[in-house]
């Protein structure tokens, strides 16, 4: 929030959508729905294909936001923005500092084995941190963040260990969404 700003820190914030002009509280259940999605995506392997770069980040982001703001969805922001008492870089600079972000966090992952807990643990604090710390959408960075985290954790824990609890892991997740979808309304 700008310094000059007269909205107290707590106040609660509104945003425009297609459906109108909602409050943070009403627009989260309709965020949640699409993260649900996007994190089934991820844990049913849509993702594995796929390069680990700006990209998928800006997919993430158009998944979660396009059809409510169509205008800014899956777009690095063009106005500058202040987070709490951070000031992220300034808009102009977002699409380089990303391709340098994906070089630096790819070179990072493929410094060690898979089982070198160190090397990845230390590539996730990374890959979390400067992501929060370029802040390259107007909103809604702490969700495409922690979803690139769990598309990373996928990635170089589960696929690439192609471990036995990836694959209980998927099974029960598969179980999960049939009996989901074939159970009669009103039972549980």
């Amino acid at each position: 929030m700008a310094e000059d700003s007269t909205q107290p820190p707590d106040a609660t914030r509104f945003i425009e959508t297609t459906r109108g002009i909602l409050s943070y509280a009403q627009l989260a259940p309709l965020l949640a729905e699409r993260v649900l999605r996007i994190q089934e995506d991820i844990e049913d392997e849509v993702y594995a294909p796929r390069i680990l770069e700006e990209a998928l980040l800006l997919d993430f982001h158009l998944r979660i936001c396009g059809d409510l703001m169509p205008d800014w969805a899956g777009r690095f922001r063009t106005s500058e923005v202040k987070v709490g008492q951070h000031s992220p870089p300034p808009s102009h600079q977002v699409p380089i500092l990303m391709r340098d972000y994906f070089a630096d966090l790819n070179a990072r992952l493929q410094l060690g084995a898979p089982e070198e807990t160190d090397i990845l643990l230390e590539s996730l604090a990374f890959a979390e941190g400067r992501l929060l710390y370029i802040h390259p959408f107007p909103d809604f960075n702490g969700r495409v963040t922690r979803l690139l985290l769990s598309e990373l954790l996928d990635a170089q824990i589960c696929r690439r260990w192609n471990s036995p609890q990836r694959v209980e892991r998927q099974r029960k997740n598969i179980s999960r969404r049939y009996e989901r979808r074939t159970l009669p309304s009103g039972a549980s």
